[in-house]
């Protein structure tokens, strides 16, 4: 276990503590309950691992379809190799739920390549730890955080998740198909906020509680910047952000219509090459922009 900087500074604050009563009683006693508690996070830590049990091959395991990435048959082709070599020394994370039935079945929330290279290996138990869930959202945060310890989720996987249980997730992925547009940027638009890779629109997308706005505008929004980005050269991701972010700025003053958009479109055309110098400045960019409608 990796050493605990806090615990280690507070333990030298409580010894030093001690030391100015000149009591090596009261040190003791403070060193005990420090003790204690270090013994107890120690407990909390590895709660989990000590309800794990070995459910008997014929006891199949279902996967959270549409809640998980998809299983790579190569990853677990690996692990089998090792496991014939080590053995297992990891358990599968299971939740216990009724889904399409009325009986209760186990599903994987972490190690789906395990439970395969397992299976492949024709085990004759599977070593699961039950993890407490209490309802679908607190299903979908707890996938993340365990798949997190691997490859942490990106903001996709969560859309994919989320979509399982709110509609506006299933319109959101399908907006990201349709338009060559990152998946933060399309969010930004149909949530209402600014232009950003994290912030309130992201922890949104993530606790499951984005919700589109206005759809008919957004996909015009999209559209039109789609329209015009397709007159330009392929932009790294911080220029394509800032362009995108100056085109927004000038929509919100201009009330923008499709007349604006014809216009701007004329001008994007025969300033291509001058837009190179302005990638990285959005007032600026914005501004250049804005000259179209003079």
């Amino acid at each position: 276990m990796k050493k605990n900087k806090k615990i280690e500074h507070t333990t030298e604050i409580l010894k030093k503590a001690a030391e100015t009563f000149k009591s090596q009683t009261y040190l003791s006693a403070l060193e005990k309950v420090w003790l204690d508690y270090q013994l107890k996070i120690r407990e909390d830590v590895n709660y989990p691992l000590k309800n794990m049990v070995f459910l008997p091959k014929d006891v199949e395991l279902a996967y959270l379809e549409g809640l998980q990435r998809d299983i790579i048959a190569s990853q677990s082709r690996k692990l089998a190799i090792s496991m014939k070599a080590m053995g297992n020394i990891r358990p599968i994370i299971v939740v216990r739920l009724k889904f399409d039935s009325n009986k209760y079945k186990y599903y994987v929330l972490d190690g789906q390549h395990n439970y395969t290279a397992l299976r492949a290996l024709n085990a004759q138990e599977i070593p699961v730890v039950e993890v407490p869930v209490k309802d679908i959202p607190s299903l979908v945060e707890v996938i993340a955080l365990l798949n997190s310890s691997s490859k942490a989720w990106t903001l996709k996987d969560y859309v994919n998740a989320w979509g399982n249980i709110h509609p506006d997730y299933v319109t959101l992925k399908n907006l990201f198909d349709k338009y060559d547009i990152e998946l933060s940027i399309i969010s930004a638009i149909c949530g209402g906020s600014t232009v950003a890779g994290s912030g309130p629109g992201t922890s949104l997308i993530k606790s499951g509680k984005f919700r589109i706005l206005n759809l008919e505008e957004s996909e015009r929004k999209l559209s039109d910047i789609t329209e015009i980005l397709n007159l330009l050269p392929r932009m790294d991701r911080a220029a394509n952000r800032y362009f995108i972010l100056s085109l927004l700025n000038v929509f919100a003053e201009v009330k923008y219509t499709r007349q604006h958009q014809t216009r701007l479109v004329a001008f994007v055309s025969t300033k291509r090459e001058v837009l190179k110098f302005a990638l990285n400045n959005v007032n600026e960019l914005k501004e250049f922009l804005m000259q179209a409608f003079a």
